[in-house]
């Protein structure tokens, strides 16, 4: 991080251009009487507020800042700052040391590491106008989860930020189909399910999605063909899902909140073909939507479809057999995890964060979320040809921990009676 050039809230705009000018700095910190930073004003904050509104140079610096300020601790790795980055769609973070500002972030700072330019590519999406824009940038999603990797990035880090851009992308096609078909006639929410819900590996995995929507009568024709507008721009940008697999454009996928939670109950009394369809993150619209069917769902029992065995004395059925390698295994786990969170009412979605939230509520140790991590990890990555020693011995202590957390994350959280 850069020092960075500090303005108190009150100084006259005039002050602050020409400190601006004389420092040198791409963005200056705007502070309160306590000296607490408030915002901050960039060149564009300049033309856009000061410029263009033709305020009178004595106007407060106050009147022509971004707020609220995007910080990151001083400690953070660059990866999180990467993050706030690609998630505010901003050129610069402030990095704090505790209530200190420790210096300032820029975009120049991060064209000029090795990882890629994260909010580079969250500007092209936004700008995209079709879906062959879209397609340009999501072929760079594999080289950014790569040069991530390699520059030390972990499994959670990517899914914040290659997860971020993947959704950032299916926003966009969302916007680009009301733009072509006009507004939506009702309330929605669109989502993305399975492992782009849970923000794993690969990087151009598939787009799973649905709609939950308020229940206009046009509603469903509506949302029907931005369906099929979504298909084509996840094929384009190849984030199309296989026959099959969950699309808005086809009826099961899209509906009211009345009919997803008799869709939901159904799964719940044993008529879910694939738990992957539990994992859904909301992308577009309103998540009020989608939280109210997340709450639904964690409100039924789910303990017959997802643990088939419990009645023959085996916590877990099959799923919680983990005795597998590769892709079954993290599918075992996926599944474990998962069934103790819906148990524990935990609504998080991505499997680390599953795995750190189920051992702060005393339902798992810090080894499965250590084994969580890497198994996630070799999905952005996967394996050519044979694991090695090195990749069956972490395969082994994966299966060592899960298998230790078993009991606690299939067990009911109460026992009746």
């Amino acid at each position: 991080a850069r020092a960075v050039a500090v303005v108190p809230q009150d100084k006259p705009v005039r002050d602050a251009a020409r400190l601006m000018a004389e420092s040198g700095c791409e963005a200056l910190v705007v502070t309160d009487q306590d000296g607490r930073p408030r915002g901050v004003i960039t060149d564009r904050d300049f033309r856009a507020r000061a410029v263009a509104r033709a305020l009178p140079p004595d106007a407060p610096a106050r009147e022509v800042m971004s707020a609220p300020v995007i910080s990151v601790e001083a400690r953070a790795s660059l990866f999180e700052a990467l993050v706030a980055m690609t998630r505010h769609n901003i050129r610069q973070v402030l990095v704090m040391d505790g209530a200190a500002c420790a210096g300032l972030l820029t975009m120049r700072d991060v064209m000029l590491s090795r990882v890629g330019l994260p909010p580079a590519l969250a500007e092209d999406i936004a700008r995209a106008k079709g879906p062959q824009d879209l397609a340009r940038t999501a072929s760079r999603l594999d080289a950014l989860a790569l040069g991530l990797l390699r520059e030390g990035g972990r499994a959670s880090h990517l899914g914040r930020m290659v997860g971020a851009l993947r959704e950032a992308l299916a926003a966009r096609a969302c916007d680009l189909a009301v733009e072509r078909m006009g507004p939506p006639p009702c309330g929605w929410s669109v989502l993305l399910l399975g492992r782009a819900a849970r923000r794993e590996g690969p990087a151009l995995c598939p787009l799973w999605n649905a709609v939950v929507h308020e229940g206009h009568p046009d509603a469903d024709a509506y949302f029907r063909d931005m369906g099929r507008f979504l298909d084509q721009a996840f094929e384009a940008a190849n984030l199309a899902g296989a026959p099959g697999s969950p699309r808005m454009a086809e009826p099961d996928w899209r509906g009211g909140p009345a009919a997803w939670r008799r869709r939901v109950e159904s799964w719940a009394a044993g008529g879910l073909p694939d738990p992957e369809w539990l994992d859904f993150r909301p992308v577009h619209g309103s998540p009020v939507l989608a939280e109210g069917l997340r709450a639904h769902m964690l409100a039924l029992d789910w303990g017959p479809v997802l643990a088939p065995g419990e009645a023959q004395g085996n916590p877990g059925g099959a799923r919680s057999d983990f005795n597998a390698a590769g892709d079954d295994l993290a599918r075992r786990v996926t599944d474990a995890v998962r069934l103790g969170c819906l148990r524990a009412g935990v609504s998080r979605i991505g499997g680390v964060e599953r795995a750190r939230a189920l051992e702060r509520v005393g339902r798992a140790g810090p080894d499965l979320t250590l084994a969580v991590e890497y198994l996630t990890a070799r999905q952005w990555v996967g394996l050519e040809g044979q694991p090695g020693a090195l990749d069956r011995g972490m395969e082994r202590l994966c299966r060592d921990a899960a298998r230790r957390s078993r009991n606690a994350l299939v067990a009911p959280v109460r026992q009746d009676g």
